[in-house]
């Protein structure tokens, strides 16, 4: 090539040298390319920055655009040149930035920005060192690269001898030096000879050399016979052939480690083949590897690993999955996390194993830490530490070292260290089956095995041997002894020893028993010759202390009953031990039994010491046997026997035989005093005093023949006389009588063993502390305690506390017995002139026969009673036969007692029991004596709570543990328990009347009554009409408000007007407002005016007004509402918004309301407006229907904006903008065509204009003639020709005509009221007739039928408060004036009670000012303003902060007081019900109200009651009320 640019330049320069002068006059040409690809231009053509020779155009400088006929100068040339057909050279300074290439490019040092090449380039570097640049373009030919590519897209093959950057490649790359981008999309290979730093693989790639880098995806398979280092991501198969030390290998690839493959490092999180070597890198979770190879180095494996065939070999590695050793694999090292299965063929010889290994059939174990349990097979084990020992065995085991014995063999040998354990074996710790650290390793091994010990405490010795030589033991670490190593033996347990002194049968064990020298921590034992049996050995303890009650006498954890068979030579402490041999004390004796004899040159402090002692030291304490040879023993004192008891012996001391005469040595400081002797015979006195914790603290031990007592310091003389003060019982007899059969006495008591008669003459007696006394009992002292099985008599003076007196007791009392239990058939006979029972309790069949006084006592079950004397009080549940005096007591009617009269009964309402009386059981029916009893107090325990004493609440403060149990002072008169309790006025407390107890106690009062568990109504509270607010109920005032819990019935004549509900209501007369959370039954005579209802309402009567949420299901009439559920019309609906589906069913009428969902009409519709969907079944006479209207039926009239279908038949008469069946409904007029505006023509000139031709006149439509407008009149308690809903013109003559069928019961018709105020104030109308005739006023009309009291005498004519009446119909004040008959007139009220000419206000900010200044305009705080008031109407802010804190009206939200919302809209009722409050609070009356109380001869028909005016009972109606006034003032 270079060759070729240096001819060109040659010729260039010929070609120059031959032109003449002139020709250089102009300036080159710049190069334009003809329509055959080629320039226009000659052979030979030096251009501008070009030249064109030898049919090759060489490109000298700037910019070359080919998709332009002048690529140089592209504005002025055609922007689709023809494909260049000449071959191109590019130089250093020039670049092509687009056409197309049908020849070779060869780029020397030039740019290649973009374009199409379609054969050969070759991108070179000069001689200088410019590289070509490949920047952009599509090439579809060979290119080969020796300079840069940095981009472009390539569909041929390239060979790389330069650097790739980026770039897009299609087909096949040859990379013998850098690829650090780009995108490799062919299917062919990538073949590497040079280093791959970075870059997106999708095909092929065969590395021989470096990849340190780039993405290779799963369609990407590598076949490494170079390196992999660095940080490329490999997703499809790699190869590998040499080496892999980096790189990310991810879950969909697969790595092959072939023969001659090493990985040494990178990231691993797919499948693993190694059939090589792999000496490092992390193998993902997730990425399993199966090795026939080696794994060694530091590799981590988090998958799974199968170790399979005789080639595979783990040889190191952390494995935290599971591996599984299969087919002659070796595991010769490692660290393993998880299960390890060791199959057939496999084997282990070393490693750490933390979980459980399981070696199944053919699998071996010869080496190996395992932390978890082993479950050996039909497999081997060789050897190992197993740390959890085998789960199960079902193969050999014939070496290791196992924590546990399960599944071993009895050539297994326990390990065990003497007054210590085995914290570690060969460095591991045990381990338990739960893979939890043990405390101590139990240690078993078999012969041959070589164990390291570490034990808790120091060893001395291995089975007997020290630790130097036996067994191959040593130390291994010099300094420390609790580690030692050795070698199992082959058919014996090892024992380690600690050092410590540990005795069994006599002999230090270690010693063959007695027969080999041992020694050990400060002892040493001397053997002795064996053929003297006489010589047993000498034990030598040379320091510390030994207790030789323990067969551990230093460390004392096991207990011994042994005694020591050896000599004893101490220099240090014995405290205690039973010695057989002869003891040589140079130090102390503590205590101890010692049976030979003793040399004492130290201490002797305590002991029990039944051979010859010699001292040479010192006494200071023991029981020594005088009968021995004692030498220097001095300062003891003698246990003999009195002289009555010559021929008894002391058979033992402290529990040592010995032919005894104890002499006890006691100074200061003897350790202890205490004695135990044991003789041939009982012994019952000690120094001439009872056995007992008073004398010497003496007690018994297994019988009366041991006594154990503290020495004193004098001799002691056993079972000499007894002298005695106090009284002791023994086995129910006086200590001191032997069993009762000789007589004793002392301080205020004595004895007689002939009539066996102890007698009490002073003092207190408590005979519980022994066996039931035996002997009869005569007392003048004080009987506390005790049981008693004989005769009691107590006596003038004494007193009877306590004590239990069985059935074979009979006590004759002339005393006092004021506690005490007398049962069975125990008889009690209370006589003598002072004789008094108390108190007591007499059972079971007790006979008490009372012959002085009984002033209390309980006498139950079967305890019969005669009285002969006189009874003043007590409890009695059975038989009593009076024959004296009662002047107190409870008694049970149902034992028929006898001649006990004068009390009274106590009864319990409904079928309710009386369990206990005074908290004694019985089937009671108490009668009580009152007339002159010691307490009336009674305590009554029923089977149901008690809420309720004759009519009365119970007294919180009377009731027991609960309130089934209540306690009273008797009156004199019966009492009934749980009668209902009558009470005056209902008042609520948490949704319950407040003498409910919570809803479970009946109680009633003024017009209400509250039944709980009605079996068929549940807990019902019943309104029947009071004096407490004229009926009118508003639960959110009544007590705190709480929402009513229970279900509430509305009897006539009373009305709810406020609070929630919770439970259901059955209305039978009036709902005014609240809230209904409940279901509600709006029954035949019912009328809801208003309120919220959350939940399903049936009305069988009338709906004025209210909120209605859910399903409504219609049998009376709805005369308003808004519905939001479904309603299920089967009667009457007059008006009323319906946001929710309406049935109205065959029975139903719909006169007029609207409509907002769908209505699916199977009765009539006779008005009404419907914006949503309407199925017709039956019949639709008028309305208004802006949905669709599916007609199956008939249409006899009505305005239809929306589409009408369907089969049935339809009116001509209808209107409206919608079709039928498709048709307009109302064709519309055509409109006439307006005539063009003539475009008026310039005027150069003026001209005179042509006169215009005059236009035909249309002739004019004739106008239709105005149909005349409709009204609607809706009747409601009445008819008109038969219906409740018509439609008439003004001025039609029409009759509505009373509904006897709708007037409620108790009531009379009284007149009719009517909504227009042209129609009400017509004197040619009788609205007091039952047939009245009007004419149709110009607007819609509703009429209603009002009703007064039956027992109201009708007036002789129509009164202005009639005519009045009809203007006030309409909300909430309607209902209650017209429907009960008590016709208060709300607007009469307010006419009267507002100031002159002040307008009633109709929202908040009116109200609150009218409060204000009717009250005289109060200063008031103002601790915050509204937010919703302007601060600068601070009138208004005080008003609305004096109303809300005096309890007239509600701030907006009670939960946010931060908001009086004052435009909101008040009703009458609203003002009617704040003004009264006010009134009521200030004390004012006011107008009409005010002159009927102060009138003369006025009916007393009204009286105050909380913030409301109520109606007495005997008030019959308003109307009567008003006839007291003076006739001027009378409505």
């Amino acid at each position: 090539m270079k060759k070729r640019i240096l001819s060109l330049i040659l010729a260039l320069s010929m070609v120059l040298s031959v032109l003449p002068l002139g020709a250089f006059a102009a300036d080159p040409p710049e190069l334009v390319m003809g329509a055959n690809g080629l320039p226009v231009y000659s052979e030979g053509t030096v251009g501008h920055n070009w030249v064109y020779m030898n049919g090759t155009l060489c490109l000298l400088y700037g910019t070359f655009d080919f998709s332009s006929t002048h690529p140089q100068n592209t504005s002025a040339g055609t922007q689709t040149a023809p494909p260049v057909a000449c071959p191109i050279e590019i130089e250093s300074d020039a670049e092509i930035t687009g056409g197309i290439f049908e020849k070779a490019v060869t780029n020397n040092g030039g740019t290649i920005y973009d374009g199409t090449f379609n054969t050969m380039v070759e991108n070179n570097v000069v001689s200088w060192g410019t590289l070509g640049k490949i920047v952009g373009g599509a090439f579809n030919g060979t290119v080969t690269n020796k300079g840069t590519i940095s981009g472009g897209a390539f569909n041929g093959t390239v060979e790389n001898n330069g650097i790739i950057s980026d770039g897009t490649f299609k087909g096949g790359v040859i990379n013998y030096k850098t690829i650090s981008g780009g995108t490799f999309q062919n299917t062919y290979s990538v073949e590497n000879h040079g280093t791959i730093e970075k870059g997106t693989f999708e095909g092929i790639v065969a590395n021989n050399n470096t990849i340190s880098g780039g993405i290779f995806q799963s369609t990407s398979n590598v076949t490494n016979d170079g390196t992999i280092n660095g940080n490329g991501i490999f997703a499809g198969i790699v190869t590998n052939n040499r080496f892999i030390s980096g790189g990310t290998f991810q879950s969909t690839s697969n790595v092959i480690n072939a023969n001659d493959g090493t990985i040494s490092d990178g990231t691993f999180a797919g499948r693993v083949i190694n059939n090589s070597l792999i000496s490092g890198g992390a193998f993902q979770n997730g990425c399993s590897v199966t090795n026939y190879g080696t794994i060694k180095g530091n590799g981590t494996f988090n998958g799974e690993v199968s170790n399979n065939a005789a080639t595979a070999t783990i040889e190191n590695g952390t494995f935290n999955g599971k591996v599984s050793n299969n087919q002659g694999g070796k595991i010769t090292n490692g660290t393993f996390e998880q299960e390890v299965i060791n199959n057939a063929g496999g084997e282990i010889t070393n490693g750490t194993f933390e979980q459980e290994v399981i070696n199944n059939d053919g699998g071996e174990i010869s080496g190996g830490t395992f932390k978890g349990t082993v479950l050996n097979g039909n497999a081997i084990i060789t050897g190992g530490t197993f740390a959890a020992g085998l789960s199960r065995n079902d193969g050999s085991v014939t070496g290791g070292a196992f924590n546990g014995k399960t599944g071993l063999t009895t050539k297994a040998h326990q390990v065990t260290v003497t007054n210590g354990s085995v914290s570690q074996v060969n460095g591991v710790d045990p381990r338990n089956a739960d893979g939890t650290t043990g405390t101590a390793w139990d240690l078993y091994a078999y012969k041959g095995t070589t164990v390291i010990i570490t034990a808790d405490t120091e060893i001395f010795s291995l089975n007997g041997y020290p630790i130097s030589g036996a067994y191959n033991s040593s130390y291994p670490y010099t300094n420390n002894k609790k580690i030692v190593k050795f070698t199992m033996p082959y058919n014996e347990n090892v024992v380690l020893s600690t050092g410590e002194l540990v005795m069994a049968g006599g002999y230090p064990i270690g010693s063959n028993n007695g027969a080999n020298n041992y020694n050990g921590k400060g002892w040493a034992y001397s053997a002795g010759n064996l053929s003297d049996p006489t010589d047993t050995g000498t034990l030598h303890l040379w320091s510390g202390t030994f207790d030789f009650n323990f067969a551990d006498p230093t460390t004392k954890i096991t207990r011994t009953d042994s005694a020591v068979a050896c000599e004893i030579q101490s220099y240090a402490t014995i405290i205690g031990g039973i010695f057989a041999g002869s003891v040589k004390n140079g130090y102390t004796i503590e205590n101890g039994t010692f049976t030979n004899k003793v040399e004492n040159s130290g201490y002797i402090n305590n002991g029990t010491f039944a051979g010859n002692v010699t001292n040479s030291g010192a006494v200071n304490g023991g029981v020594f046997n005088s009968n021995a040879t004692l030498i220097n023993v001095t300062g003891g004192h003698n246990i003999t026997w009195d002289a009555a008891y010559s021929n008894a012996k002391i058979e033992k001391v402290n529990g040592v035989s010995a032919d005894w005469a104890p002499c006890v040595v006691v100074t200061e400081l003897t350790k202890t005093k205490e004695v135990i002797i044991t003789a041939d015979t009982e012994i019952f006195s000690l120094n001439h005093e009872s056995i007992g914790d008073g004398n010497c603290k003496s007690s018994y031990g297994s019988d009366k023949t041991v006594v154990k007592f503290t020495m004193p310091d004098g001799p002691v003389v056993l079972n000499g006389a007894i002298t005695c003060t106090d009284l002791v019982m023994k086995d129910g007899w006086p200590e001191d009588s032997n069993g009762g059969t000789i007589p004793c006495s002392g301080t205020g008591w004595s004895y007689d063993h002939i009539t066996k008669t102890l007698t009490l003459t002073s003092g207190e007696y408590d005979f519980s502390s022994t066996e039931p006394v035996q002997c009869a009992i005569q007392s003048s002292a004080t009987i506390t305690g005790g049981t008693f099985e004989k005769k009691v008599t107590n006596n003038a003076g004494g007193t009877i506390s306590g004590g239990t007196f069985q059935e074979t007791c009979s006590v004759t009392n002339n005393g006092t017995i004021k506690k005490g239990t007398f049962k069975d058939a125990c008889s009690v006979t209370n006589e003598g002139t002072n004789a008094t029972i108390e108190n007591g309790t007499f059972k079971n069949m007790c006979r008490v026969i009372n012959n002085s006084t009984i002033e209390n006592g309980t006498f139950k079950n079967m305890c019969s009673v005669e009285n002969n004397g006189t009874i003043n009080n007590g409890t009695f549940t059975y038989k009593v036969e009076n024959n004296g005096i009662i002047t107190g007591g409870v008694f049970n009617g149902n034992a028929k007692p006898i001649g006990v009269t004068g009390g009274h009964n106590i009864t319990v309402a409904s079928n309710a029991k009386i369990e206990k009386v005074n908290g004694v059981s019985a089937d009671w029916a108490p009668y009580v004596v009152t007339s002159n009893a010691t307490t009336r107090e009674v305590t009554i325990t029923a089977d149901t709570e008690i809420f309720s004493l004759n009519g009365q609440p119970i007294a919180e403060s009377s009731y027991g543990s609960d309130k089934t149990t209540v306690t009273f002072t008797m009156p004199d008169k019966d009492v009934v328990l749980n009668e209902k309790i009558n009470y005056g006025d209902l008042v609520m407390e948490n949704g319950w009347p407040k003498d409910s107890n919570g809803g479970k106690t009946p109680c009633k009062g003024d017009g209400w009554e509250y039944i709980p568990n009605d079996p068929t109504n549940g807990d019902m509270l019943l309104l029947t009409g009071s004096n407490q607010t004229g009926g009118l109920y508003d639960f959110s005032t009544i007590g705190d408000g709480s929402a009513v819990e229970c279900n509430v019935f509305v009897g006539k004549p009373t009305a709810i007007t406020g609070g929630e509900f919770n439970g259901k209501v059955f209305n039978n007369s009036g709902i005014l407002g609240g809230t209904f959370h409940g279901e509600v039954d709006n029954m035949g005579p019912g009328r809801i005016v208003n309120g919220t209802f959350k939940n399903s309402v049936e009305n069988n009567g009338m709906i004025e007004n209210g909120a209605f949420h859910d399903e409504v299901k219609n049998n009376g009439t709805i005369n308003d509402g808004t519905f939001h559920g479904k309603v299920e019309n089967n009667s009457v609906i007059n008006s009323g918004t319906f946001n929710g589906k309406v049935d109205n069913t065959t029975m139903g009428r719909i006169e007029d309301g609207m409509f907002n969902d769908a209505v699916e009409n199977n009765g009539t519709i006779e008005k009404g407006t419907f914006n949503d969907a309407v199925k017709n079944n039956s019949t639709i006479n008028d309305g208004t229907f802006h949905g669709a209207v599916e007609n199956n039926s008939a249409i006899n009239g009505g305005t239809f904006n929306g589409a009408v279908t369907g089969s049935g038949t339809v009116s001509k008469n209808i209107t409206g903008s919608g079709t039928l069946n498709g048709e307009p409904i109302t064709k519309p007029e055509p409109e006439p065509e307006p005539e063009p505006e003539p475009t008026p023509k310039p005027e150069p000139k003026p001209e005179p204009k042509p006169e215009p031709e005059p236009e035909p006149t249309p002739e004019p439509n004739p106008e239709p003639q105005p149909e005349p407008t409709t009204y609607t009149v809706t009747v409601i308690g009445g008819t008109i020709d038969g219906k409740t809903s018509v439609s008439a013109k003004e001025k039609d003559t029409l009759t509505v005509v009373l509904d006897q069928n709708d007037i409620p019961d108790g009531m009379t018709f009284d007149l009719w009221s009517i909504s227009s105020s042209k129609l009400s104030g017509d004197i040619n109308v009788d609205y007091r007739a039952e047939a009245m005739t009007f004419q149709m006023p110009a607007e819609d009309v509703t009429i209603r039928a009002q009703y007064r009291s039956a027992e109201i005498i009708e007036d002789a004519a129509p009164s202005p408060l009639a005519t009045a009446a009809t203007v006030a119909v309409g909300g909430a004040a309607a209902g209650i004036v017209v429907w009960q008959g008590v016709n208060l007139g709300v607007d009469l009220y307010l006419a009267n009670a507002l100031p002159q000419g002040v307008p009633v206000p109709t929202d908040r900010r009116a109200l609150a000012l009218l409060l204000w200044e009717t009250a005289g305009k109060p200063e008031v705080a103002l601790p915050t303003l509204y937010g919703d008031i302007p601060a600068e109407e601070i009138e208004l802010q005080k008003a609305t902060r004096w109303a809300v804190q005096n309890g007239l009206m509600d701030a907006a939200d009670k939960k946010d007081a931060s908001f009086f919302d004052p435009d909101h809209y008040v009703t009458k009722m609203d003002v009617f019900v704040s003004k009264r409050k006010n009134s009521v609070a200030s004390g004012k009356k006011h107008g009409i109200l005010k002159e009927i109380e102060q009138s003369e001869g006025a009916v007393p028909c009204w009286k105050k009651h909380s913030t409301t005016f109520t109606q007495n009972s005997s008030c019959i109606s308003i109307r009567t009320c008003f006839s007291a006034l003076p006739p001027a003032r009378r409505p």
